[in-house]
């Protein structure tokens, strides 16, 4: 039995936050159902990767940040940057467990946006049934940030985008004695990388806020989703200018995280450093991408 549950303090604290959470869901649902013109998100297929082009812009500048998704992509939007937020997605519930008060990167940003009530929306991407690879799609949305903080509302909705990724669960599929492909399922969440960053691009995405997707439950080591990154970064048709990595309080995955990246992308290491809100460093040529 864990230490969790014999200890009547604590879960009794846990459950009060699960409330306090599941109480600003449905406080976040009201404040959705204001924004007028609110659209569905959009699965959208992952295309296979096409060899690596030369310079689809002319410079893209990577760079982290010691904060949660959510804070780094409201500030940026909040500058007057068209900004585009990586959900972890979920694969089988919109919005992960964010109408049940769970904590984790892709119910935060439910609770402080439109992005679960979108998810919610949408067809073509969940599954319960799915197996540990998950949907090779991304789920889209052109929404707004609500919040900041807990229950901080915004005066007005600020505008935003989000797309979905659902990593490889590679501990679910460890703990059912899947046969695990390391090549595949690298590959799996390269090639959905690479279509959030085109689509982001696309609507003209200034700064993208990423993350280390699959390094929590899903059981990625962070120097494995680092290379996911750099085939990503490699192979996408059209990334945005800005790619910013959000780390709150990881230091070790971070690092490790940074370091297999640069090196998978042919850069120095040392170029990296923090970054704060709207900045912007390790700044790489798009045509030294993935080459020595």
């Amino acid at each position: 039995m864990s230490r969790s549950n014999n200890n009547p303090l604590k879960n009794d604290a846990d459950g009060a936050q699960r409330e306090r959470r599941a109480h600003w869901a449905e406080q976040t649902i009201g404040m959705a159902e204001l924004c007028e013109g609110l659209e569905p998100a959009t699965a959208i297929d992952a295309r296979p990767l096409k060899k690596a082009i030369e310079n689809p812009l002319s410079r893209t500048t990577l760079g982290f940040v010691d904060q949660f998704s959510g804070e780094a992509a409201l500030s940026l939007a909040q500058s007057g940057r068209v900004t585009a937020t990586l959900i972890f997605g979920s694969a089988k519930n919109p919005g992960g467990g964010w109408r049940r008060g769970s904590r984790a990167q892709e119910e935060d940003v439910s609770l402080a946006s439109t992005w679960g009530v979108q998810a919610e929306r949408s067809t073509g991407f969940f599954d319960k049934d799915i197996g540990f690879m998950g949907p090779n799609k991304i789920l889209a949305a052109e929404g707004f940030w609500l919040a900041q903080g807990q229950a901080d509302w915004l005066p007005d909705p600020v505008a935003g985008l989000f797309v979905g990724v659902s990593a490889p669960n590679l501990s679910w599929a460890a703990q059912s004695n899947k046969k695990i492909d390391a090549a595949k399922t690298q590959t799996a969440l390269a090639e959905r990388l690479a279509r959030a960053l085109e689509w982001a691009a696309s609507k003209h995405c200034e700064s993208f806020v990423g993350g280390l997707i699959g390094c929590g439950v899903f059981g990625w080591e962070p120097a494995e989703c680092a290379k996911s990154w750099a085939i990503a970064l490699s192979m996408a048709q059209r990334v945005p200018a800005q790619i910013v990595f959000a780390c709150p309080g990881r230091p070790e995955g971070r690092q490790a995280f940074s370091r297999a990246l640069f090196s998978a992308l042919g850069a120095d290491p040392a170029e990296e450093r923090s970054l704060s809100h709207g900045q912007a460093s390790g700044s790489l040529g798009r045509k030294r991408l993935g080459q020595p």
